[in-house]
């Protein structure tokens, strides 16, 4: 990803990301060349922690994902903690 596009998605994801932060440590950051980094990922909820179903809320019968959110908060844990 070309450095003005990194600036452009800071400036996007500073509005709705609440970080320590400054925005000088991010910019620094969003000069680095992450190539021959490895990244993992998680979805949340976790599979198996989940399922659709529908709630009647304020009169509305919707669509909703009930999920466990032990199983969600321990496996969101774990994952940070080994990483």
């Amino acid at each position: 990803m070309s450095v003005s596009k990194k600036f452009k998605l800071l400036n996007i994801a500073s509005e709705s990301v609440e970080t320590n932060l400054t925005i000088s440590e991010l910019t620094l950051l969003a000069q680095q060349d992450y190539k021959h980094y490895s990244f993992e990922m998680m979805r949340i909820p976790v599979s198996g922690s989940f399922e659709e179903t529908t709630r009647n809320i304020k009169g509305l019968n919707l669509f909703v994902l009930d999920a466990n959110m032990k199983k969600n908060k321990e496996a969101l844990y774990d994952f940070l903690s080994v990483h």
